[in-house]
C-alpha cells in the first residue's frame, strides 16, 4: 500500500493491527501501529488529527516505559506541526 501510494487502505489495515493487538492485550504492538495509523493520516494531509493521536501514542508510550515507540512518535509529530506551518511547536522536537 505505501509503495502504491494508497494510503486510505493502509489507515484501514493499520487501524485493524492496532485493534487486533488491543484485543489481544499486546500494548506494545498497538502503540506501535498507532504510530503507522498518524503515519498514514499525515500521507492523506490529516495532520491535525495525526498529531493528536501522536500526542497521545507519546504519553502512553512514556508511560509505560517505551521509549523508542515514544521517540518515533514524537519525531512524527515535529514533522506534522512543520507540515501545517506549527514551526515554533516543531523546532524544539526535530
Amino acid at each position: 500500500a505505501y509503495d502504491r501510494g494508497d494510503y486510505e487502505w493502509l489507515l484501514t489495515e493499520q487501524m485493524a493491527m492496532v485493534n487486533c493487538h488491543a484485543r489481544a492485550g499486546d500494548d506494545r504492538s498497538a502503540l506501535t501501529q498507532r504510530v503507522n495509523v498518524a503515519f498514514a493520516l499525515m500521507m492523506m494531509g490529516a495532520f491535525e488529527e495525526a498529531i493528536e493521536g501522536l500526542r497521545q501514542t507519546e504519553a502512553e508510550c512514556n508511560r509505560l516505559g517505551l521509549l523508542a515507540t515514544a521517540l518515533t512518535a514524537r519525531q512524527n509529530i515535529g514533522f506534522a506541526l512543520y507540515s501545517v506551518g506549527r514551526l515554533d511547536e516543531a523546532e524544539p522536537i526535530e
